[in-house]
C-alpha cells in the first residue's frame, strides 16, 4: 500500500516573497564582508597604504548602497506582503508532508 507522495507546490508570489526574506537575512552578511574588504586585501605592496581619505570615501558608498538595497527589500517586501493570504505561510497545509 503505498502512497503517492504529496507535492508541494508554492506559488510564484509565495515563492518570491520567501527569496525576498532570504535576501533580507543575507544583507547584514554581505555588509561585514564589504566593511572587512579592505582589512582583507593582502596583496598589497609593501609600504603602500591606502589614504585615510580614501578609506573614508570606501566607507560612506558602501554605507550608503547597503541603506538603498535595504530600502528596495523592505519595499519589495511590504508589497509582497500586502497581497498574501491571512494563512501564515510557514506552516504546512493540509494534506503537505512534515
Amino acid at each position: 500500500m503505498s502512497r503517492a507522495r504529496d507535492v508541494v507546490f508554492l506559488e510564484r508570489r509565495v515563492y518570491r516573497h520567501r527569496r525576498m526574506i532570504d535576501a533580507a537575512k543575507m544583507l547584514p552578511i554581505l555588509a561585514c564582508v564589504l566593511f572587512l574588504f579592505p582589512a582583507l586585501i593582502i596583496d598589497r605592496a609593501p609600504g603602500e597604504e591606502p589614504s585615510t581619505a580614501v578609506r573614508l570615501v570606501y566607507f560612506f558608498f558602501v554605507w550608503l548602497s547597503l541603506i538603498m538595497v535595504a530600502a528596495t527589500t523592505a519595499r519589495a517586501l511590504r508589497r509582497a506582503g500586502s497581497g498574501e493570504p491571512a494563512s501564515d505561510m510557514s506552516q504546512p497545509q493540509d494534506g503537505a508532508p512534515d
